[in-house]
């Protein structure tokens, strides 16, 4: 039997209806699924979180040894190999509660535990077969969070060179990466490169809150938690506030973080309506002479420029000069009971600073621009000649320009291969360093290298080729 319309046709029809009613079904179902769905509100959602967090810290924690033969020995160090000097001069140990104290910085480099070059190599050795985690614990602070006492914390972040605990390292997160860089110290077993190993350890925890608490309150670990949730959890944060413990409330954690590093709260400010002036040549004399604390807190607490050239430290200087006796008065800067990071400003700096501050040693500064080959460097120039790592590292994660150049044309990866500093050469085009910029003359960095005869350093070689 032959139809006019499809539609005519009986199979059709019985099909057609079959879908209807299998639509019908599956309608049904959904509108029964849906119905019987749990409604979630914030609060649930924090709690699972919540939760979820704390399975991963537990099994993070877990750490099993791996059996090698008839012995048991640390997991495999990533960070093993030639040019491993992530020791600092001023990573010292610290006794009692640490007060930030410029003054004291140079002191406290040159005669650390970990101060003499002999000693810092004889570190390297010790720590060949140390997993990056139990190297970071031992500077002073390192064995409990920055942010809340937590103990054993595994979690960092990699500019502001502190240890967290994984609840903190969550909020720091949520800070976004132009405020703090996390990582994993079990698990980023690539981050914790030699030169990002030098710079922790020049810092650490104690340090690092000197800075960023300055304006807290000296309080006990066990003080009375409701009255610091009060202070802390509040609209807007104060002077007075103080620390969250690790049993504390995430809420409360996250307000402080925020109050801490993105808003930076607590740290000691210029309390005068006054230009700070010298802040440039006190970063250049600091990277000069390798004080990564000295040059972390002039970031933090002035936002000290970490691409400043030369140029801009000898008119400094100049000015300095011109203004001897501005800033005679301590309490011109921050509060008078405080330890105050303006105190750079308003005292000569002990040790490296001190020949700078004196007339005759100033006029010998501002008569260098002269020289003509440092005209255009930048800090990171300075710290690629002076073939400093943890200080290249330092000005890297501050945002230093890595392929600026000086007056002829030359990066600092130019600089650093033209004086075989083939360490900070490696871990400059690691950072993006282009090895095909020319200087002045029309020359790449390799060109440059061969031009000192065979390039010995087969990474380096091929990192340039």
């Amino acid at each position: 039997m032959q139809f006019g319309k499809l539609d005519d046709s009986p199979m059709f029809r019985k099909q057609l209806q079959i879908l209807e009613e299998n639509a019908e079904a599956l309608r049904d179902r959904c509108q029964k699924f849906h119905q019987g769905c749990r409604k979630y509100t914030a609060i649930d959602r924090v709690d699972w979180i919540d939760k979820i967090t704390g399975v991963i810290a537990s099994l993070l924690n877990s750490q099993i040894p791996v059996q090698v033969g008839h012995g048991l020995r640390a997991p495999w160090n990533p960070i093993d190999g030639g040019d491993n000097q992530y020791a600092s001069s001023e990573s010292g140990s610290v006794n009692g509660p640490l007060e930030f104290d410029p003054l004291a910085f140079e002191d406290s480099a040159t005669s650390s535990n970990l101060g003499a070059s002999n000693h810092e190599n004889g570190l390297v050795s010790t720590q060949e077969h140390e997993r990056p985690i139990d190297v970071l614990r031992t500077v002073p602070g390192n064995d409990a969070c920055a942010d809340c006492w937590s103990p054993d914390p595994d979690w960092a972040s990699l500019n502001l060179g502190i240890l967290l605990c994984i609840e903190c390292s969550g909020v720091h997160r949520n800070l976004g990466v132009h405020i703090s860089k996390v990582r994993s110290l079990t698990l980023d077993v690539k981050v914790w490169e030699p030169s990002v190993m030098e710079l922790f350890q020049s810092l650490g925890n104690d340090f690092a809150n000197s800075i960023w608490e300055g304006c807290l309150k000296d309080v006990k670990k066990n003080s009375d938690s409701i009255d610091r949730i009060q202070l802390i959890d509040s609209e807007e944060p104060n002077l007075g506030t103080l620390k969250p413990q690790a049993n504390d409330p995430f809420s409360v954690k996250e307000r402080f973080i925020h109050a801490k590093y993105a808003e930076k709260a607590f740290v000691v400010k210029n309390n005068t309506n006054q230009t700070p002036i010298g802040i440039g040549r006190r970063i250049w004399t600091a990277v000069e002479n390798n004080d990564k604390r000295l040059v972390y807190s002039l970031i933090v607490c002035f936002d000290a420029d970490v691409n400043t050239t030369y140029e801009q430290a000898t008119r400094e200087t100049q000015e300095v000069i011109q203004k001897q006796g501005l800033y005679d008065n301590p309490t011109d800067f921050g509060p008078q009971n405080q330890s105050s990071c303006a105190y750079l400003l308003d005292s000569d700096y002990n040790g490296i600073n001190n020949e700078l501050d004196s007339p005759s040693s100033s006029t010998k500064l501002v008569e260098s621009i002269k020289d003509e080959k440092m005209n255009g460097w930048t800090l990171l120039h300075l710290a690629c000649y002076t073939n400093k790592l943890g200080m290249v590292e330092l000005l890297l994660q501050y945002g230093a320009q890595v392929d600026a150049r000086d007056s002829l044309g030359r990066t600092p990866l130019h600089l650093g291969v033209a004086h075989r500093r083939n360490a900070v050469s490696k871990l400059l085009l690691s950072r993006g360093a282009s090895a095909n910029a020319v200087d002045g003359k029309g020359k790449t960095p390799l060109q440059t290298a061969m031009e000192l005869g065979a390039v010995t350093d087969e990474e380096l070689f091929v990192l340039l080729s």
